[in-house]
């Protein structure tokens, strides 16, 4: 166990209760005050492949929550440096995490918490409601941050990448994007940053890989963290495929 790496102050908000009274649970309120909804980007890619999916995510986090309501403590949603994923996990003290785990979203369980915010007796009506609050978009920088950090001794520049002939380049924008794009780096195959565990057997053992999206920020370094995590020597392409762009090399 070590101690919490706190996360950035963000300003006090007032969210609605039932009665009318903020949901004031003190850890807890630095995260609500939103509108619930998940940005499409980095964190939700990453919600995806370490949860199967966003509904995934919450289904699993609402059962960890409920199925800790007689006692008290916090739910809570985390980065793992050590497994490079994003973690559910319980906690009986906001002070002590498991070993590399940095905290994006806490939820406090407890009948006095519940009771405050006008849902006392009502554990599964009180998470919804704090859910549909949550403020992603002060969470997803937090995370981009964090993926950012870790990821910073795997980037490699477009003309060192360029330069390495028999080291497979792909491409792992998300879905979305990729549809749009009119560009891509020749011969790179595409494959869905959600599901890096499934494709990593495409990669030969032993052989490294540099992955791409469009600016070399979360998406593809998450992907190479995941890829290493699980035995791939995987890089990002800094800068991403605008990078590649931008240093005149050829775009099929």
């Amino acid at each position: 166990m070590n101690t919490l790496t706190k996360p950035q102050a963000r300003d006090p908000v007032q969210v609605p209760g039932r009665r009318g009274t903020p949901l004031r649970s003190d850890a807890t309120r630095n995260y609500l005050g939103g509108d619930g909804v998940i940005p499409q980007g980095g964190l939700s890619v990453a919600l995806e492949r370490d949860f199967g999916s966003v509904d995934g995510w919450r289904a699993d986090f609402t059962a960890l929550a409920l199925s800790k309501w007689e006692g008290a403590g916090w739910a809570t949603l985390s980065w793992s440096g050590r497994e490079a994923r994003l973690i559910n996990h319980w906690t009986d003290d906001l002070a002590q995490l498991p070993a590399g785990a940095t905290i994006l979203l806490a939820l406090e369980m407890s009948d006095r918490a519940a009771f405050q915010d006008g849902f006392d007796g009502q554990a599964s009506t009180y998470v919804d409601a704090c859910l549909a609050q949550v403020r992603w978009e002060t969470i997803a920088p937090e995370y981009a941050r964090l993926i950012e950090t870790a990821s910073a001794p795997l980037g490699v520049s477009p003309s060192e990448a360029a330069g390495q002939a028999d080291t497979p380049i792909i491409d792992v924008r998300r879905r979305a994007v990729f549809d749009n794009a009119q560009d891509k780096i020749p011969g790179a195959p595409w494959r869905d940053p959600a599901l890096a565990g499934q494709w990593q057997h495409d990669i030969a053992r032993g052989q490294p890989a540099i992955v791409y999206c469009v600016h070399g920020h979360e998406v593809s370094q998450s992907v190479a963290l995941a890829l290493r995590a699980r035995g791939v020597e995987a890089f990002y392409l800094a800068g991403g495929i605008e990078g590649w762009r931008h240093a005149g090399l050829p775009m099929g």
